[in-house]
């Protein structure tokens, strides 16, 4: 295997090479160019100037063929003051050119010296020492303290959940079979062919993807990839390993497993194992083996007829009779597809899909983005952060809809304190037992938990200390066993509510409703929380009322709330609070502010300018765009206001004293280091792939969004509400005109009775909209969509960006290069500074290909 070193020096090599080739075609070229200028300006005649330029412009070494810029025919050419103008653009091509170059080996030089290597080198420094240590006392006093919770009052709460009195029959047939599959996996566990070359793949693929190795045991696994005789041999010791279960032990038992402390863009931190690459192999190989088995044994418990109760309310018989006669034909509550046809389908489909379970794996090979990774990786499954935006719309949507048809709508949102850390072994280890898994795998997994730890700050003479409560974070194994946990949880809140839908991603836990449900649902939450050792977070629980009552006054009252729910504002991430007067969804402004101050210094610590540009990209756009709510109909343009807004108010914040934005302070850190003045905007904000520095603009994506999104989203609902009285109409026309029949099928008593009675009124037409109407589930589904860029008509010339190029750009680099290309012509005489391969663009890439994280 390749040393680690390899990469960093080449990358730094290749660098500093493209820079000494840029030099070195610069200095001939403005040598050359120098000599041409001088003989011209000393030749009088501006037709004999105009000839000598055309006669010797093409032996200049440019950076591309003069002759073909679409602007200059040579062969027609009679004007002098356009080929001095040519001349000048190839100058600014070589200066920036060089540039590029001179800030890329800034980057590589400024990692190779601090503690950031080159596989990670956008970092941010640690501003919150204080924090830090308040949070690892914490996390210390959880992790290394046991608690014992109730395993015999467990036990029974299971017993009557699943199997006894509390259950009906088929509940328990379900909880059998679940058992049974359970030894049935084990068994085949057993006798499986462990850790082949296609294993190994995606177990690599899913720990690289992860935020859990350290840099250098990133890049020796990207190594290990490469090399077909180490896999061989790691294949055959991890087989060895596995079939000696019963032994095995932490490789690093004695001298204990290094704790890292990691910031994450939240402000929170997370304590990480930085375990040897053979125990992170083979527990991401067990634990997701133990996560797909488990979310298709649950997922089939969940199907079970009679088991998982659901939450749509049944029509009486007689309402559906009744609707059958005056409509002329039963009430369909499906067009026939695999697809849901209404809104009370659509809502159960949303929870098997996406919410159920939604930590465990369903494939072995999946792909899923990474905590606090970017969700446009290539997923070959929604990553967490994708569910949680639709989880959003789901909310905005339901509170607006509901609201709209006139029911009050209660919201309820919580999450566990230090989940993790705090999780009771006592508590796993029954609910294991209790679905049947051996005495020899929970064995295993208390060895797992029990893992000997020390913080890798204190050195190799740090104290190592047994972990007796919690388990490690970005371990599929991890999840395997707080989901087993949760399900739990999930099923005894469905039986106590009579079906309602807990929305829980991890410890997310959300839900709405009925006021009475909700107050049913928070007792059963309390109730399991308490019993299995488990501390719900305060500051991060909280609940609200939200009117359906339509008031004749300039403002919304906000009504009571049961005092039997949680007081605290319903927060969705970090910025964004639910309005009880409004419904909304609005922008936390005080949250908003303290992480403008934190950006502010994290920013002002870079020490090159990619660096900075790479901080600003992900902590000030990514970040906060994603924390802001991806923009979808039912947050409508005041929402997408709000954010413009706010990222407007950033810029203000950060930049006052450089110009007010992003661009005059990149602008002004660049003439600090190369005296270059009047930088052209498209230098800095075009992709790399165009020779720019790729730096993000906030703006240009919510006003590429902003003309697809309704004004009002209660608009779709008006509509929604006069298709519906149209519908009404119509059918009472049709039922009134229509030749009297006589259907067989139908009771004859009822139908004497109906006889004699007018058509349905409008209430009762529109009682069971939910399950009946497929204009309102239209309307829920715009509703619920997310808003898609405008479409960027080319207006560029095919000799400046070729289509199969343009085809190629995201709508907002489409949108950048068209409000740019102008003026970058008119400075270089192309899109592009250089050809394709003069800059160092794969160094950058390579440098931007590393996981954002901040440092100690």
């Amino acid at each position: 295997m390749a040393s680690h070193d390899v990469l960093p020096e080449m990358l730094a090599t290749i660098s500093e090479a493209k820079l000494k080739e840029v030099l070195s075609q610069r200095t001939k070229f403005e040598s050359e160019l120098q000599q041409l200028l001088n003989a011209v300006n000393n030749e009088r005649d501006q037709r004999l100037k105009v000839k000598m330029l055309l006669d010797r412009i093409e032996s200049v070494p440019s950076m591309s063929k003069i002759a073909n810029t679409p602007r200059l025919r040579l062969d027609d050419i009679r004007h002098f003051a356009t080929l001095e103008r040519e001349l000048h653009s190839q100058s600014e091509r070589y200066k920036y050119s060089e540039l590029y170059c001179r800030l890329t080996n800034e980057w590589v030089l400024v990692s190779e010296k601090g503690t950031v290597d080159l596989s990670s080198p956008v970092t941010l420094i640690d501003l919150t020492r204080q924090e830090k240590r308040d949070e690892r006392i914490e996390w210390e006093k959880y992790v290394f303290t046991p608690l014992n919770t109730n395993t015999t009052a467990i036990a029974d709460y299971l017993k009557e959940l699943f199997a006894e009195t509390g259950s009906n029959q088929e509940i328990q047939a379900a909880y059998q079979a679940l058992r049974m599959s359970t030894q049935e996996f084990e068994d085949n566990l057993h006798n499986d062919k462990h850790f082949s070359q296609c294993d190994l793949k995606w177990i690599i693929g899913g720990l690289l993807r992860s935020d859990l190795l350290i840099d250098l045991k990133q890049k020796q696994l990207k190594e290990l990839l490469n090399d077909n005789d180490l896999l061989l041999a790691l294949e055959e010791h991890l087989k060895f390993r596995m079939l000696n279960l019963d032994n095995w032990e932490w490789s690093s038992s004695k001298k204990g497993i290094p704790i890292n402390q990691r910031r994450g863009l939240s402000g929170r931190y997370r304590f990480f194992h930085d375990e040897s690459l053979f125990d992170a192999i083979m527990l991401r190989y067990i634990g997701v083996k133990w996560s797909v088995f488990f979310q298709g044994a649950m997922t089939k418990f969940r199907a079970s007829p009679g088991v998982w109760k659901s939450p749509s309310v049944a029509m009486p018989k007689e309402d559906q009779l009744r609707r059958d006669y005056f409509l002329g034909s039963p009430s369909a509550e499906s067009d026939g597809t695999s697809k849901p046809a209404n809104v009370e389908a659509h809502r159960l489909q949303h929870f098997k899909d996406e919410i159920f379970l939604e930590q465990l794996t369903k494939e072995e090979d999946e792909i899923r983005g990474a905590y606090d990774g970017n969700p446009e990786d290539g997923d070959t499954r929604k990553s967490s952060i994708q569910i949680s935006q639709t989880l959003l719309h789901t909310i905005a949507t339901e509170v607006l809809m509901k609201t709209h048809l006139g029911e009050d709508q209660v919201v309820v949102k919580t999450d566990f304190k230090w989940f993790g850390p705090t999780l009771p072994h006592s508590t796993i280890f029954t609910v294991l037992k209790f679905f049947n898994v051996s005495d020899k795998w929970i064995s295993f997994f208390r060895k797992v938990l029990e893992a000997p730890v020390k913080f890798a700050e204190g050195g190799p003479g740090a104290a190592v200390r047994i972990r007796k409560r919690g388990t490690p974070p970005s371990n599929p194994l991890s999840d395997v066993l707080a989901e087993a946990i949760f399900f739990c949880m999930d099923f005894a809140f469905n039986r106590d509510t009579g079906g309602a839908i807990l929305y829980r991603m991890h410890d997310d836990v959300w839900m709405w409703g009925q006021e009475h449900a909700c107050v049913v649902g928070w007792n059963s939450i309390i109730k399991f929380t308490d019993l299995m050792g488990l501390v719900l977070n305060k500051q991060k629980t909280g609940s609200c009322k939200i009117s359906g009552k339509v008031l004749e006054l300039d403002y919304q009252v906000v009504p009571s709330l049961s005092k039997a729910l949680p007081t605290g504002e319903v927060r969705w991430g970090l910025f964004l609070k639910l309005d009880s007067k409004s419904g909304r969804f609005i922008i936390d402004q005080i949250m908003v502010d303290k992480h403008i101050s934190e950006l502010s210094l994290q920013l002002d610590a870079c020490k090159s300018v990619f660096d900075w540009i790479q901080v600003w990209n992900i902590y000030a756009v990514r970040f906060f765009t994603t924390h802001f709510g991806q923009s979808a109909n039912c947050l409508g343009r005041d929402h997408l206001a709000s954010v413009i807004k706010t990222f407007n108010r950033i810029q203000t914040s950060l930049f006052r004293s450089t110009g007010g934005s992003v661009t005059s302070t990149l602008k002004q850190m660049i003439k600090e280091r190369s005296k270059m003045d009047d930088i052209p905007d498209g230098f800095l904000y075009f992709p790399t792939s165009l020779c720019g520095l790729d730096v993000k603009n906030p703006f240009t994506t919510p006003y590429l969004l902003r003309d697809n999104l309704p004004v009002h989203p209660k608009a779709v609902l008006d509509t929604y509400m006069m298709q519906e009285k149209a519908a009404y109409e119509t059918a009472k026309t049709c039922f009134e005109k229509k030749t009297p029949f006589r259907n067989f099928n139908f009771p004859l008593e009822m139908s004497d009775r109906l006889k004699l009675e007018p058509f349905m009124s409008l209430e009762e037409f529109s009682k069971y909209r939910e399950k009946t109407s497929a204009a309102l589930f239209d309307a829920y589904t715009t509703l619920l969509s997310s808003t898609k860029c405008k479409k960027i008509t080319k207006a560029i010339s095919n000799h400046y960006v070729s289509l199969d190029t343009w085809s190629n750009l995201s709508a907002y680099h489409q949108s950048i290069v068209q409000l740019h290309a102008s003026n970058m012509v008119s400075r270089f005489g192309e899109i592009l500074i250089a050809e394709d391969g003069v800059l160092p663009t794969e160094t950058v890439n390579r440098l931007r290909e590393s996981r954002f994280k901040l440092q100690d």
